[in-house]
């Protein structure tokens, strides 16, 4: 409520799961009149039944790309079946009918691309959820954190890694022509950082280490063109070089 002072009436807000639930909602609709739209955790008090996975019957599981719906007005519930299951609580009933549709286009296996069926709802709201959503999956594709006892630690590893996401996106926005991708941004920001400034006053290298125990330097311009990639060989998993 406090976030949402102000944003004016007949305005549509986007949240996410750590927020959305029913009490919440109608107050914001009520009192505000201000209509929300937003993931739910499935422990949240209040919802349908038949949402819950303890209360599903066989023939009621979704398939691929199905959805069910539950109103009580104000409040709809939609569950969707994507790759996972998706569950959105909305107050726009007139944006949001629960039975609109729309169709968005998904790349499969084999690269191509496949019209899909997906509510309204659902769709509205990946296209306006905020940066929080979008923050999570950059920050766990290549995290610097590591386990630690010093919690001053982890708090500095998590503000490095904002700070690195924020440049990121900052850096695509202002050079749209030349577009990086996050793990290539990484990089180059690494070979930055440390440019210069170690310790040994020698051309920085990657040292791999022989079978006779001998070392093996690698040009510091040809860094990158000898990393080491997992290899799936059934069972266990095996890096080479390549």
């Amino acid at each position: 409520m406090k976030l949402c002072e102000g944003v004016t009436s007949d305005t549509r807000v986007a949240f996410d799961n750590f927020f959305t639930g029913i009490p919440l909602m109608n107050d914001l609709l009520i009192k505000k009149r201000i209509y929300v739209v937003g993931t739910v955790r499935l422990n949240r008090k209040g919802l349908p039944e038949k949402f819950l996975p303890k209360n599903k019957l066989k023939n009621e599981k979704l398939g691929k790309y199905e959805f069910m719906y539950k109103i009580k007005a104000p409040v709809s519930a939609i569950q969707w079946m994507d790759t996972q299951l998706v569950n959105i609580l909305t107050t726009a009933q007139s944006a949001h009918n629960p039975k609109s549709v729309s169709t968005v286009k998904r790349t499969q296996k084999d690269g191509s691309k496949k019209n899909v069926t997906i509510p309204t709802a659902i769709a509205e709201y990946t296209v306006n959820m905020g940066g929080v959503v979008r923050f999570d999956p950059f920050r766990t594709s290549y995290p610097i954190g590591r386990k630690s006892r010093r919690n001053w630690l982890r708090l500095f590893h998590f503000m490095f890694d904002a700070a690195i996401i924020n440049a990121y996106i900052t850096h695509i926005q202002i050079h749209k022509q030349t577009v990086h991708t996050h793990r290539d941004y990484r990089l180059r920001l690494a070979r930055s950082l440390i440019d210069g400034l170690t310790g040994k006053k020698r051309t920085i290298s990657i040292i791999f280490r022989n079978k006779q125990g001998g070392n093996f330097g690698v040009a510091d311009e040809n860094q990158t063109l000898f990393c080491a990639y997992p290899e799936n060989q059934g069972k266990f998993t095996r890096c080479r070089i390549y």
